[in-house]
């Protein structure tokens, strides 16, 4: 198991076609693609998240599904598992995704490096390693398989 979410976690990494460095270099970036992903104004939609974090379930596959800019289901694609409501919150919606960006920003994150989807804008995959020299506090994430819902 570890192994796998090694290789998952090193997959972020080599999938990162972005760099963005700490402080305002990568604020630019990420305001361009965040105003991209708000043209399109797409506020309900379904995507495939993986995170990647020391955490039970990294690397695992989920659908989001999101209504009106909130989640409303959130599936495990590998089991088929429908999530319970009241663990939606360890889940992001593309905004959150942004917001996770902005936080290891404002957080003057040691290491961050995050690509972009070129059509929608939107975070396709993100590495944030926080700290130098800590142990477990990195996380990444892959978002993939975008589809606008009616």
């Amino acid at each position: 198991m570890f192994h796998r979410n090694l290789l998952a976690f090193v997959g972020v990494l080599m999938l990162s076609l972005t760099s963005v460095g700490c402080g305002g270099a990568g604020a630019g970036g990420l305001a361009e693609q965040r105003a991209l992903w708000v043209q399109k104004n797409v506020s309900s939609y379904r995507y495939e998240l993986r995170q990647i974090c020391f955490c039970h379930d990294s690397g695992v596959p989920y659908e989001i599904r999101v209504q009106d800019g909130a989640i409303v289901e959130v599936k495990n694609k590998t089991t088929g598992e429908v999530i319970d409501s009241s663990h939606f919150g360890a889940y992001l919606t593309i905004e959150g995704l942004f917001n996770k960006i902005q936080d290891a920003v404002d957080r003057d994150a040691y290491k961050l490096e995050v690509s972009y989807d070129p059509a929608y804008g939107f975070p396709a995959s993100a590495s944030i390693d926080y700290i130098e020299h800590a142990v477990d506090e990195e996380y990444g994430f892959r978002a993939s398989a975008l589809a606008p819902l009616p």
